[in-house]
């Protein structure tokens, strides 16, 4: 395996031969670099025919451009860097291992671009060093250096004759902000954050879980920029979602879900086998070996709190749901999703959720006067890294790693930038996260077969969407976004348009 530590290694070793640095009066860095072998002079005249290339002087640019302002970096205590940590945390070592952060064997974000395992370098340079605060701010300084490497890879991979590539190429040159070099630096160096510690992590579970595996460098642009690129609309959704919590839409969804769960009773008192599903929803138990009551297990856990507790009688919410919130009826109604389902795959008589294949999704089309339609939806792999496949550290081990040679299972790699309906929403930086639910397709399809009308399967919809992103742990499995379960909403009589995504909830906010 190439691990990204050998290939820096390497280049360095290369490159340069003698490398000084003093402080000057104004405290800013000067580098001084002496590199007289033959080989590098004779290097230095190819690479000189080599930039007549456009791509080849916007990397160059580029370095020169990081080079500047990584010069001007000063070690000064508590003050956030270009690389997205406060300094004083290149000392901490002892005290951040004390804590999890970085000695973890729960790893929440992770990134390997091809044969690149850049979160096992990052470790490993932490670790060697042994807390020694100088050795300390060499891993800092290499970090810096890995991710301009990063940037110019990235560039070399685009197409400049492409314009969406182009504009792509421009956005990584300039990174306004540094916010494409902040969010690298923390899918590089796994530190996923504590419950409640700050505001952006969750207050009951923590920092989302973002496990990073792409082919190629041209993949985690589109990635990257489509991620920094979406982040108002995350916080757009996040706002949405509480609005159906605890806001103006709750007492209409709240309403919408109680007719939904009456008219879910109807069609089981109406079953042939009508007490067999009361008494199984009575009693959760195993259907085909499988758990269905998924979510009341898992979030019934004392060290979330009470917050996220759902009933314990699946029986008493269908009979008597105006007694429970907005949350309560959510979580509810995807594990009798999740019921249906395993007791169709057991006896298909039993067929209020029967089936969500052939679903389409938005995809770009030109040709179209709108610019878009829709297509079959094949859900695209994502980055999946198991347990087998990694160290006692919690890092992926060598024979896992995509292009090993070894048996597989290897970890998967996403193919999601590389997917139609991908595309189009990152053409409208629309978010993505968990790629587009069929959890919510079979909700909506529940409540579809149960006799329910187009608003109130829109109210499902909207329902699930806001305990997702409020209500759900997504520290380790990734929440599905409003346009990865709108969009299949017109596959079941809703209204969703790409292109005004947050427009649906006003059907629940009019008087």
């Amino acid at each position: 395996m190439n691990t990204y530590a050998d290939k820096t290694q390497e280049t360095k070793s290369q490159s340069v031969t003698n490398v000084t640095s003093k402080i000057q009066s104004n405290n800013e860095y000067t580098f001084q670099l002496v590199d007289n072998r033959p080989e590098a002079i004779e290097q230095q005249k190819l690479q000189e025919m080599a930039n007549n290339s456009l791509q080849v002087k916007q990397a160059a640019q580029l370095q020169s451009m990081a080079n500047q302002h990584y010069a001007k970096q000063q070690p000064i205590q508590n003050k956030k860097d270009d690389i997205g940590f406060p300094n004083n945390l290149k000392t901490g070592k002892n005290a951040q291992k004390s804590t999890g952060e970085l000695g973890s064997k729960t790893i929440q974000r992770y990134l390997i671009v091809g044969a690149d395992d850049f979160t096992r370098w990052y470790k490993d340079q932490w670790d060697s060093y042994n807390g020694d605060p100088q050795q300390d701010d060499k891993t800092t300084a290499d970090l810096n250096q890995s991710i301009t490497d990063i940037a110019i890879s990235m560039i070399g991979e685009l197409d400049d004759t492409d314009p969406v590539e182009q504009q792509m190429i421009l956005d990584i040159q300039t990174d306004a902000g540094g916010l494409l070099r902040h969010q690298i630096t923390k899918w590089i160096e796994e530190k996923p954050g504590q419950a409640g510690a700050t505001a952006k992590s969750h207050p009951v579970f923590g920092r989302k879980s973002k496990t990073r595996a792409y082919e190629n460098y041209k993949d985690l642009a589109y990635a990257l920029l489509g991620w920094v690129k979406a982040k108002p609309g995350r916080r757009q959704e996040k706002a949405l979602a509480a609005r159906v919590q605890t806001g103006d839409a709750q007492n209409a969804i709240d309403y919408h879900l109680n007719s939904i769960l009456e008219k879910i009773k109807d069609w089981i008192v109406g079953h042939v086998s009508a007490q067999q599903i009361a008494n199984d929803l009575h009693t959760p138990g195993l259907i085909s070996g499988h758990d269905w009551n998924i979510y009341q297990n898992y979030l019934n856990i004392p060290a979330f709190g009470a917050g996220t507790t759902l009933p314990g009688s699946y029986t008493d919410v269908i009979n008597n749901p105006q007694n429970y919130d907005v949350r309560e009826k959510t979580g509810i109604l995807h594990d009798i999703m999740h019921y249906f389902m395993e007791k169709y795959s057991a006896d298909n008589s039993i067929n209020l959720v029967d089936d969500v294949g052939g679903l389409s999704a938005t995809v770009t089309d030109q040709t179209a006067p709108n610019g878009i339609k829709r297509e079959i939806y094949n859900r695209p792999d994502n980055t999946q890294i198991r347990p087998n496949q990694q160290d006692a550290r919690g890092l992926v081990k060598p024979e896992a790693m995509p292009g090993s040679v070894a048996l597989d299972p290897k970890i998967k790699v996403s193919k999601e930038e590389q997917d139609e309906s991908y595309k189009l929403a990152r053409s409208k930086s629309l978010p993505m996260y968990g790629r587009h639910s069929f959890s919510a397709a079979r909700m909506m399809r529940m409540v579809q077969q149960s006799g329910g009308t187009q608003t109130e399967i829109s109210a499902m919809a909207w329902s699930i969407m806001s305990y997702w992103r409020t209500k759900y742990d997504h520290t380790s499995i990734p929440y599905h976004t409003l346009h990865e379960i709108m969009d299949f909403l017109p596959e079941y009589g809703g209204v969703y348009d790409v292109d005004n995504p947050h427009a649906g909830i006003d059907l629940f906010t009019q008087n």
